[in-house]
């Protein structure tokens, strides 16, 4: 079944109705959990420009200290969607817009800790409701900044089983670095079920599995990032965790 959220923020209410956290599975690999800042994309392929308008990148800081790097989608022109577990002990936030390279973003924007919030359900052992929101200053739309598509109406998760998503990020690679332009792979959604077989108690309701295969991935630098149907390029889901 798929979580139907309401949330008001501010002046703003939305309605996300579907889950809206992503666990990578692979029957084939030992599982490890990563329930700190992490979630890359391995062995994707390298993004075009503006193939994906609404990803950002998320510098995170806890003071004048790095807390780590995460990814993240524009819902409106002035909030992002991600990960809460990307945003634990954080102070500030800068946000990248308008670039496939990491180092050369064509817009920024900082947002404060009052402006950084996390899902109130969120519970860093299961990564349950793993989903936070940023407020920033209004942006403008171009060709290379542009807000994700999400559902207009609720959705079955048991649905979407057997279809193809997309997921991107500057997570680190295979080779155990940071790539400078936007990676990107397409990965099978598959069953709960099935998932639970590799993550057993993380798996819940909340959450959507995809299958990786011919080693393709996500892992550190890519959470909170979209997961997006490849067929509409809706969101349905978030990078939380993997194997």
């Amino acid at each position: 079944i798929s979580l139907h959220y309401f949330l008001e923020l501010n002046t703003m209410k939305f309605i996300i109705c579907f889950s809206l956290t992503l666990a990578v599975a692979s029957a084939f690999v030992v599982p490890e959990v990563k329930n700190g800042l992490g979630g890359r994309i391995t062995q994707g392929e390298t993004a075009k420009p503006d193939q994906f308008p609404y990803q950002v990148g998320l510098q995170f800081y806890s003071g004048t200290e790095n807390n780590g790097w995460c990814g993240g989608s524009i819902i409106s022109n002035n909030w992002i969607l991600t990960a809460a577990h990307c945003t634990l002990r954080s102070t500030s936030v800068t946000v990248s817009l308008g670039s496939n390279v990491r180092t050369n973003p064509r817009v920024t924007r900082t947002a404060q800790q009052k402006d950084i919030i996390a899902h109130p359900g969120f519970n860093l052992e299961n990564l349950a409701h793993d989903l936070a929101v940023i407020k920033i200053d209004p942006i403008e739309y171009a060709e290379d900044i542009q807000r994700v598509r999400l559902p207009t109406k609720p959705c079955l998760y048991s649905n979407l089983v057997g279809e193809r998503a997309i997921v991107a990020g500057w997570g680190i690679e295979s080779n155990y670095t940071q790539p400078t332009n936007l990676q990107y792979a397409e990965l099978n959604i598959i069953s709960n079920a099935l998932c639970r077989k590799t993550f057993n108690q993380y798996i819940d309701p909340t959450k959507i599995c995809v299958a990786t295969q011919n080693g393709e991935s996500t892992c550190d630098g890519d959470s909170g990032g979209a997961l997006v149907l490849a067929s509409s390029r809706v969101q349905i889901g978030i990078v939380s965790f993997g194997s």
